[in-house]
């Protein structure tokens, strides 16, 4: 039902102009409001209703009660949307469908027309009428709408896509692809283009497309290309789509990196393909010959004339220096630590080859170990005093080899010592000296020397607390080991009272809780 016949519906333009706030001010104020419309109180008691009242037949009936007593309210045409929602809900999609037959009779101007055309459908499909549903998608889809409607914009992609998936069960795909161009979402509308034309291998019409793109929409069709045929069997399409790049994109960055991402994708289908992409880019494309020269370098590392060759063409740059890494670790591979050794010394950041040469002889890669001369080299970075911090660097890498390789605690102690002496404020490796120092002060059962470790570590350090916690958990367990309960239970009882709601005091919480059963405390993890 809607408003009885014959009676004239004031248009919206009512409500735009006088509008609601015109009708509520009147209702406030006690000023008249025009005759068959609703003062705003009424307006408001019928929307509660609406909002909170179950869908029922008495619900109907107030929301016809309020549209006959109201004749020419400018929001009739709400009321009468709420009404076909409301036989909606009930799932009497009949008497839906008729309410939503006279909103668009007698509101045809609503911009509520689009969302009830919308909703309309949703009781055309619930009874089986698939074709009166889409006999109202098309209606959506001739109309317009506001770009800040955002139920309209909602149900003309709704339309869309279900007009578009008849086309596509038809075989209809070029009639599907024009709709689909049409979504109000860009990155939406190309993302099923591109996917549809691939569905069904139609691999040059999205070629085409792609072409009469703008040029800021042109790169994300091409990437959603690349990610359909990444996964795909074969390099064909793959190696089409770097040429549809290479011969009509402009040369740039944005191109570059494209290509570079295809390439990827290619060399990801196995070694052979990879070597074979990077050969073909290293030759047609000068702007990547570099960059697939390097690749190929990655691929055969164990090709010297190549590693040689790519030095001696680009003479310097990070890549150059990570070459030379790679021919320094070959020749340490095939056993010959002195062409390694000449190798790393090409270097441009030579305490960082003073570091690789002295590994040469105690590294990962080192055949034939030479544990002393090992140690020889990290005192002489030491000596040659490249920076503060190389030199404390090469201190804490030769308490780690005394330590460790040697198998000599009392020297490793005593090189941790001196660099804490000689470099206090060089923050990492003073610090993890320390924190080393201390673990294997303890492993001789030096507990008190520890804690004087980490008590200067506390000192030296205030101004961090993420290192004041950890020294405090360490004095802790150096308390423990002694078997001082009652000064490791203070201990950790400082570092939950200073420093709540921390990893160290859930720590400290649970060693309380479960190892000496001191009463629950008021700790979490942050």
């Amino acid at each position: 039902m809607s408003v009885p016949r014959g009676v004239a519906v004031l248009p919206l333009l009512v409500l735009l102009s006088a509008g609601t706030a015109g009708i509520a001010r009147g209702a406030e104020t006690g000023d008249a409001v025009p005759p068959g419309v609703a003062p705003q109180r009424e307006f408001d008691r019928i929307a509660e209703a609406y909002a909170k009242d179950a869908p029922s037949a008495e619900l109907v009936d107030r929301l016809y009660d309020f549209m006959e007593k109201y004749p020419k309210d400018p929001r009739s045409d709400t009321v009468q949307l709420w009404v076909a929602l409301t036989q909606q809900k009930r799932k009497f999609h009949n008497e839906a469908i008729k309410e939503f037959d006279y909103l668009l009779s007698d509101f045809p101007d609503s911009p509520l027309v689009t969302q009830a055309l919308r909703r309309q459908i949703d009781s055309y499909i619930a009874i089986g009428k698939p074709d009166k549903a889409a006999e109202n998608y098309a209606k959506i889809l001739s109309r317009k709408f506001a770009p800040d409607d955002a139920a309209a914009a909602a149900a003309f992609r709704d339309a869309v896509l279900f007009m578009a998936d008849r086309h596509v069960q038809k075989k209809e795909i070029d009639a599907a692809v024009a709709l689909l161009l049409r979504l109000p979402d860009r990155t939406d509308a190309i993302t099923r283009v591109v996917n549809l034309y691939l569905q069904f291998d139609r691999h040059d019409d999205a070629l085409r497309m792609i072409r009469r793109l703008p040029a800021s929409e042109k790169m994300l069709a091409y990437k959603l290309t690349l990610a359909a045929y990444s996964q795909r069997p074969g390099t064909a399409n793959l190696y089409a789509l770097m040429e549809e790049v290479m011969s009509k994109e402009p040369q740039g960055a944005a191109s570059d990196a494209l290509i570079q991402q295809i390439a990827a994708a290619i060399g990801a289908k196995g070694a052979d393909e990879k070597d074979k992409v990077l050969r073909f880019l290293a030759q047609k494309r000068p702007s990547l010959k570099r960059w697939a020269d390097y690749a190929l370098c990655e691929l055969h590392r164990t090709d010297l004339q190549r590693l040689l060759t790519f030095i001696g063409d680009y003479r310097s740059g990070a890549d150059v220096e990570r070459v030379k890494r790679m021919v320094g670790e070959l020749h340490e591979i095939r056993g010959d630590p002195e062409k390694a050794r000449a190798a790393y010394w090409l270097l441009e950041d030579k305490p960082a080859a003073h570091f690789l040469v002295a590994a040469t002889y105690y590294g990962k890669l080192a055949r034939r170990k030479d544990l002393p001369a090992g140690r020889r080299e990290l005192t002489e970075i030491v000596k040659r005093f490249y920076s503060p911090a190389v030199s404390a660097e090469a201190l804490f890498e030769r308490a780690e080899l005394e330590a460790g390789l040697m198998g000599d605690t009392g020297t490793a102690i005593a090189t941790l010592r001196e660099l804490i002496d000689r470099f206090p404020r060089q923050g990492e490796w003073a610090i993890k000296a320390a924190f080393r120092l201390g673990t294997l002060l303890r492993s001789q059962k030096k507990q008190d020397e520890a804690i004087a470790v980490y008590e200067r570590l506390i000192r030296d350090w205030s101004g961090s607390q993420s290192v004041v916690r950890r020294a405090l958990l360490e004095v802790a367990a150096c308390h423990e080991e002694k078997n001082d309960t009652q000064r490791a239970i203070a201990t950790y009882r400082s570092v939950i009272r200073k420093y709540p709601h921390t990893y160290e005091a859930s720590r400290a919480h649970t060693v309380l809780e479960q190892r000496y059963g001191v009463p629950d405390v008021d700790v979490s993890d942050r």
